[in-house]
């Protein structure tokens, strides 16, 4: 049973709900009248319903369910969306930086070339969904769960990982220079990945508590990874 089946109370405001109802079309265009308005839809379910497009900048979503639901080029930029169901909904090419979605379920979702630059997904449930050429530089992965989700190409620069699981991610051609890695990547596809030197930490297989080791960054390359000296980069960077 999906954790989060429980039947939810909507608590927000009724008069947002209503407009909200309308379509995206209607909703946008009440934004844009009232651009100073914070919707509050805490708890709404908008499970399946097709809001391509939305502008949802800044809007307390928590608690919401939002199975299936099309995002697609949405604007969920600076909005709550922690302890929430977005089980296989489609956010592709959708604006989610500095979201927050700590703790949320993002099962089988379709986050193609979506921007979570900065975003909130402590202990959030990234298995199986679609990241590929995603923007997740400044992110924050803490207990991150990637089971084999789709990353290829995607920019992970900067990313704060500690505790995140790639097992059986595809990760080929991603970018985490600048990154501390504190991660599990086994059976997980590193063609190409590039990844700083500095310090790699790779959880251990039989890993059962926080307990982690260093891990000589050359076994990432014996993997396919490409390694780049990360202080040579910050001076590189600093000079620029």
């Amino acid at each position: 049973m999906n954790r989060f089946s429980k039947i939810r109370t909507f608590t927000g405001n009724p008069e947002h709900l209503e407009i909200l109802q309308e379509g995206a079309e209607v909703w946008n265009q009440w934004r844009h009248v009232l651009l100073v308005v914070k919707p509050e839809l805490q708890g709404i379910d908008l499970q399946g319903k097709d809001l391509q497009g939305v502008d949802l900048q800044g809007a307390d979503l928590t608690g919401a369910m939002l199975k299936s639901a099309n995002f697609h080029n949405a604007n969920l930029s600076n909005a709550l969306i922690s302890k929430s169901d977005l089980t296989q909904t489609n956010l592709a090419g959708a604006n989610l930086s500095h979201a927050n979605l700590q703790d949320s379920d993002l099962y089988g979702a379709d986050l193609t070339d979506a921007n979570l630059e900065a975003a909130q997904l402590t202990a959030a449930k990234l298995s199986c969904a679609k990241l590929s050429r995603a923007n997740l530089q400044h992110a924050k992965l803490k207990r991150t769960k990637f089971i084999d989700a789709e990353l290829q190409s995607a920019n992970l620069q900067a990313a704060q990982l500690y505790l995140t699981t790639f097992v059986g991610a595809d990760l080929s051609h991603a970018d985490l220079r600048l990154t501390s890695l504190s991660a599990r990547f086994n059976v997980a596809d590193l063609t190409g990945m590039k990844v700083s030197t500095n310090r790699v930490n790779v959880l251990r297989e039989d890993w059962k508590t926080d307990r982690v080791y260093d891990q000589d960054p050359w076994e990432l390359k014996r993997k396919g990874a490409l390694l780049f000296d990360k202080d040579k980069m910050l001076s590189a960077i600093a000079v620029l």
